[in-house]
């Protein structure tokens, strides 16, 4: 599909019945530019992609459950729930000093989901 410079596609997604499915999938949509070959006059040609994170119910409440455990300078997150939770920012902050821990996956916990962070000594 290709769309001209300053115009508007709709494009409509759809998902069929999930067998075996959980309270909650997740899927990304996946949206790419790929710049054509032969215009000299750009030095440069960037490729763009655009990754958009869908979650779809089955029709129940989902609800993320994040628990935090720490044990010799490590701090784990887990997500024993059965939906999704987005966290933008992960700080801790201690008496002498605060410190941000560095979310992968954009900061998503989907239902399972583990992320373990190693504390600075002090």
């Amino acid at each position: 599909m290709e769309v001209a410079p300053n115009a508007q596609r709709t494009i409509r997604v759809g998902v069929r019945a999930i067998e075996n499915a959980a309270c909650e999938t997740a899927f990304r949509l996946s949206a790419t530019e790929i710049p054509k070959r032969g215009d000299d006059a750009a030095p440069v040609r960037l490729r763009t992609r655009v990754l958009i994170p869908v979650f779809v119910t089955q029709g129940r409440d989902c609800e993320a459950e994040l628990k935090w455990t720490l044990a010799n300078g490590r701090l784990s997150l887990r997500n024993h729930g059965n939906g999704h939770e987005k966290l933008r920012e992960l700080v801790v902050i201690t008496e002498a000093e605060e410190f941000p821990l560095p979310l992968k996956h954009l900061g998503y916990f989907l239902p399972g989901a583990a992320q373990h962070f190693d504390l600075p000594d002090g």
